[in-house]
């Protein structure tokens, strides 16, 4: 891997340590609500990691309503770990920090699993594109 690879993992590796670092610092109780909002900013920060290191690796541009797949993954960790903390902090009944969560996720899942997916077919249909702009010249 090259170093310049390297360094956005490393980067948002420092940025999610020192977040939690933080909301353990400054959190006096660990109540249900707070790991289950734990579990799904971590989750964020996961697929936010995979997102941007699988769509650095190709030189096609994955989109998802003309928004590229790595920009929608950072989208939905920062709304993810606003809710999340808030969440953490707060102290609701399960439905009411779970379900927004998980609507969130599941939101996310809809645009980014087809934007995965739709990579073969993108990829299958690019050099036929490329062989009809040979052919038009």
């Amino acid at each position: 891997m090259k170093k310049s690879r390297l360094i956005l993992p490393i980067t948002l590796l420092i940025f999610y340590a020192t977040y939690c670092l933080v909301v353990f610092l400054v959190s006096k109780t660990f109540p249900q609500g707070f790991w289950i909002s734990f579990g799904f900013v971590t989750l964020a920060y996961l697929f936010m990691d995979f997102s941007l290191m699988y769509v650095s690796h190709d030189n096609v541009k994955k989109q998802v309503v003309g928004l590229p797949v790595g920009t929608m993954s950072v989208m939905y960790f920062i709304v993810e770990m606003i809710l999340g903390t808030v969440f953490m902090f707060v102290n609701v009944s399960f439905l009411a920090y779970f379900l927004p969560q998980i609507i969130l996720f599941a939101l996310f899942l809809l645009c980014f699993i087809p934007a995965i997916l739709s990579e073969k077919n993108y990829k299958e249909e690019q050099p036929k594109e490329d062989k009809a702009k040979e052919e038009n010249k």
